[in-house]
């Protein structure tokens, strides 16, 4: 008896679950709809998977709701976030503090 590979199944499903995500860009999906899509026992996986396999500038998130867990694809901000440091420059030439 030989033992069957499962990676194009798991393959295939997070593909499926990347697709959905990709069909409803900046949506919560609820876990019961990726559950559905990814598997009822492997759906965190697939979401793990699939944001290796996301495109560059896209990342999955999570709402952070132990309760009411979903799920949404979305572009990575660009530039930085008003409150962070801008790095020194090689044309700065001030000294350090």
């Amino acid at each position: 008896m030989t033992m069957m590979s499962h990676e194009p199944k798991r393959a295939s499903r997070t593909l499926a679950v990347l697709a959905l995500f990709q069909s409803r860009p900046n949506e919560w999906i609820d876990v019961h709809e990726l559950a559905h899509v990814g598997g009822f026992c492997s759906w965190r996986t697939r979401i793990s998977d699939a944001r290796k396999v996301a495109p560059e500038g896209w990342t999955i998130q999570w709402n952070g709701d132990e309760h009411a867990s979903a799920y949404r694809y979305q572009a990575v901000p660009l530039g930085r976030a008003a409150e962070q440091p801008v790095a020194r420059t090689l044309f700065d030439m001030s000294p350090r503090a």
